[in-house]
């Protein structure tokens, strides 16, 4: 079964409206910009208020002697708004219209972080790098931050990304990975595409033998199989991938096979790096993927 477009009757679902709005991060950037048309793209489809945001903060040197002149804060707050709305218009052309614009002062993360909860998003998008014009800070040290801190499921998009097959979704047997596919099968009835499951068995010592990794294996495809289930009865086409490999390397990489449209994966896992918000294996996915990424954060307990 192909995964790429799911079949008639999820198409014929009602289309739930899981993205109330949608808050993107604007520096100028090459990623910024990638960003913006992503969350652009993204709103379209599922019927969202874009908001595009921007933020600006004096630079500690401006207090120093001899430090550079800079305006008042009011106009200060108007070159940000002037620079943002130029670069949506740029990149969205008569789409722009239909876009929010929002300059906040502050750190970039900071700002994003706060307007995401006064907005109470439903999604905010990122780029995985780029330099603020006015900040001067790499955005890769911001999408991190926003990652571990956000309210709200964070989509972090490459410069150069691609992608219109299905939704690569990351699972094990933690709540914060069913949470990330519950995001996922809503997002799949939304756009109409199918899941690929991956599950991706690491640490097995190559002591314990064929027949005690083929034990792993058969559990590891246990519990695939309830999530498919889920999946499934969501009237969504699924896929199945389980093999003994290290997730980190192996979700990108059925990422490219499918022509992934996204990779969701959750906050939190079963693992080492489990008592982090964002761990090592959901941050090398975020970093290395050539498909946009969405951190899905675990339910507040």
């Amino acid at each position: 079964m192909d995964p790429g477009r799911t079949g008639d009757h999820a198409r014929r679902r009602t289309r739930r409206s899981y993205v109330m709005s949608v808050l993107v991060g604007v520096d100028g950037s090459d990623g910024g910009r990638a960003a913006l048309r992503w969350a652009d793209a993204w709103a379209a489809a599922v019927g969202a208020r874009l908001v595009a945001v921007a933020s600006w903060q004096y630079p500690r040197t401006a207090a120093l002697p001899g430090g550079p002149t800079l305006g008042a804060a009011g106009e200060m707050d108007e070159v940000a708004a002037e620079d943002l709305r130029s670069t949506v218009v740029d990149e969205l052309g008569e789409g722009a219209s239909r876009v929010t614009t929002v300059v906040e002062r502050g750190p970039a993360a900071w700002a994003l972080l706060q307007l995401a909860t006064r907005e109470h998003a439903s999604l905010l998008v990122v780029g995985r790098r780029g330099l603020g014009r006015l900040e001067g800070r790499l955005l890769g040290s911001v999408s991190r931050r926003v990652a571990e801190l956000s309210p709200c499921p964070v989509a972090i998009v490459p410069t150069e990304w691609h992608g219109e097959g299905p939704i690569v979704v990351g699972v094990d047997g933690s709540p914060g990975a069913a949470h990330a596919l519950d995001w996922a099968i809503t997002a799949a009835e939304a756009h109409g595409v199918g899941i690929v499951l991956v599950h991706g068995l690491a640490g097995v010592p190559a002591e314990v033998g064929p027949s005690a990794i083929d034990r792993f294996v058969d559990q590891a495809r246990t519990l695939v199989d309830r999530h498919a289930h889920r999946v499934s009865g969501a009237g969504v086409d699924v896929v199945k991938v389980v093999r003994v490999d290290d997730p980190r390397s192996l979700i990108p990489l059925v990422a490219d096979q499918y022509d992934a449209s996204l990779v969701v994966v959750g906050g939190k896992g079963d693992g080492p790096v489990s008592g982090m918000l964002v761990g090592s294996v959901v941050n090398h996915i975020a970093q290395q993927s050539e498909h946009p990424v969405v951190i899905v954060p675990e339910p507040p307990r």
